[in-house]
Parts: structure tokens; sequence; C-alpha cells
């Protein structure tokens, strides 16, 4: 009698556990295959997303540079508002096809010059290369701003040697700027180097600090949503808001100082190794990336008083059926990043010989 009342004891244990399995695995199918419906998009987002330091995340922090890189031979499938795409980074962690060592252009920006909700083979670095007889690294990164694309420029730029250099300016680089550091070192640093003068600054020390691989337990997405459903609504019930980590805030002025001298280095270095320096203040249809007409007039005076090549991009900002922009997300999408080659190669046909 006591021993059937154990085996009727471990059968609904074991019952119970199955069942309990499952669900989970059924429940972590459902995930996987309709996240939005059951989860929505913003929660969907920061479950799926890969833009993060994580296991299975993108990024690493260098410590030397002070910003946040893609980690070197990387290949994963991204997601984010529903678009899924293949993501791949070659040894130094930037989009490119290959561990090339020269390019005819390199390209500096934020998530959409590297490609965010595109294929490689749809991204701009790789529609250059297919579509000309001259190759190119794509050195952008999401949420970089003049800081973290000034870094990249002295760290990598002239490892490639190239003859043409874009840099796409963006309506939200400013904002993007703020976050990186220390308030009173940002502040110090920036009004020092606002300060500088062009043939004072010595940037051959700036060396990329080597990736070292770690590795963080990763657990089933269901589990993930647990946590961090049970998270978001504890801080809900405390009435706390999720901080952001070293956010700080600048006025719009100095940053817009900052950004000049850092497009006025630019050019000058640009200029020594016989490269071409071109400005693109790339306007989009989605109002928070977009540059605004008053940053486009003062985009165009820098310009104009330093001597940079400039191109006119506002025609892919008057796309008001949203065929250049992915729906719903805002960046562009394979037809916007065809619209930004086609202007990128006309731009070299009339200056073939770069300067």
């Amino acid at each position: 009698m006591f021993r059937n009342k154990k085996v009727y004891i471990f059968i609904g244990v074991l019952i119970s556990f199955l069942v309990f399995f499952f669900c989970l695995v059924g429940l972590e199918i459902l995930l996987r295959t309709w996240p939005t419906m059951l989860l929505g998009n913003n929660f969907t987002n920061e479950i799926r997303s890969k833009y993060h330091g994580g296991d299975d995340g993108i990024y690493w922090y260098d410590s030397a540079l002070r910003i946040k890189r893609m980690k070197p031979h990387y290949e994963t499938t991204m997601y984010f508002n529903e678009y899924e795409w293949h993501h791949t980074t070659n040894a130094d962690g930037f989009r490119i096809a290959d561990d090339r060592t020269d390019a005819d252009i390199v390209l500096l920006g934020d998530s959409l010059i590297y490609g965010h909700g595109l294929d490689d083979d749809e991204s701009i670095g790789y529609l250059l290369d297919a579509q000309s007889q001259l190759t190119s690294a794509n050195l952008a990164l999401q949420g970089n701003g003049s800081f973290d694309n000034f870094v990249i420029f002295n760290a990598f730029t002239f490892n490639y040697h190239p003859k043409y250099i874009f840099y796409f300016f963006f309506g939200n680089d400013l904002t993007d700027f703020r976050g990186h550091q220390d308030v009173d070192v940002t502040l110090r640093e920036l009004n020092d180097f606002v300060a500088t003068p062009l043939d004072e600054f010595d940037f051959s020390n700036l060396q990329p600090s080597p990736y070292v691989e770690h590795t963080d337990e990763s657990r089933p997405l269901a589990i993930e949503v647990a946590v961090r459903f049970f998270v978001h609504r504890a801080l809900e019930f405390l009435g706390v808001e999720a901080p952001l980590d070293g956010y700080t805030d600048f006025e719009d002025e100095l940053l817009w100082e900052y950004t000049e001298k850092v497009l006025q280095y630019m050019k000058y270095k640009a200029d020594a190794i016989d490269a071409e320096f071109v400005l693109v203040p790339a306007t989009t249809f989605y109002q928070y990336t977009n540059v605004n007409d008053e940053q486009y007039e003062r985009l165009h005076t820098i310009a104009d008083d330093y001597d940079i090549s400039f191109i006119d991009s506002r025609s892919i900002g008057r796309d008001s059926k949203n065929f250049l922009h992915q729906h719903y997300d805002g960046h562009y999408s394979e037809d916007g990043a065809q619209v930004i080659v086609d202007l990128l190669l006309q731009f070299i046909a009339d200056h073939p010989d770069g300067v």
C-alpha cells in the first residue's frame, strides 16, 4: 500500500514535470515564431535584439578607445522591429566583406550606413563594391556620433589608404554623443579639443585594445521573457525608472563646436594623404534621424568655411510614400541604400581623381 502511494507520487511528479517541460518548449517555439503578437513590439525588441554586449550580442567595449565596437569575425542573425538580417564582421569588427587592408572608399556613420535591417549584400558598403570597380570599408556603427566617428577615423581609417572618405551626419548625432564618459572629464576634453590648433593634435598612440572573448550564460527565451517581465513589473510597482547609465547633458552649442572641429580635423588629415573628405548630411523620412533645415544650413556653412566637399542628400528625406525607408522603423530600405550608393558613385564620377 505504502509502496503504491510512493509510485503514484512519483508518477504525479513526473507528469507535472513533463507538462511543465512541454509547456516551456511550446512557449519557446511560440516566442520565436510569433514574438510580436505575444509580447508587443518594444518588449520583443528588448528580448531579441542583439545590440548588446552579452554572449549572443554583437558588441564589446574597447577600453583603450573608450567606445563600443562590434565583435570581430562574428556572424549572427539580427532582429529589430520585425526585421531580421544577416550580420557579418571582419577582423576589425566592421561590416566589411573580407579582411582587406586597402579600400578606395571609407564610410563613417551610424546604423543607417551600417545597414540596420538589411542583409550584408544589401548594405551600402557591399553595394558599392558590387556596382563599381572600387572597394569600400564600411566603418559605421549603430549609435555613432561625432565622438565615436572621430575615434574610429583616427584608429582605423588610414589603415585602408582610402581615396574618398564619406562622413554621414544624421540629425541625432549630437544627442548620441551624450553619455560616453564622466561629465567633468568630457566637458574638459571637449573644451580642450575645440581650443587646440590642428597641427598640435597627436593621435599616433591611439591603438585599439585586442579583443578578448567572454562568455555569458545564456537562458532560453521563455525564461528570459519571464525574468524581464517580472523585473519590469517590479520597477513599475516601485515607481522606479530604469537609469540611463553614464547619461550626461551638454549644451548643443558646445557639441556643435566640437563637431565643427572634428570635421575641420578630418579634412586636414585627409588632405595630408591626398584623400577627398566629403560631408554628407544624410536626411531621412524619420524625424529622429533627419537633418533638419537649421542643421543642414549649419553643416553647409562649415563645409564652405573649410573647403569640405558636400553632398546634398535631401531628396531621400522627401520619401512621401516611404519606399526608401523600412516601415515602422525609419532606417534605409534596400532602395534607400541604393539611392545613397547612387549619390556616392555620382560624386566619385564627378571627382575621379579624388582631391
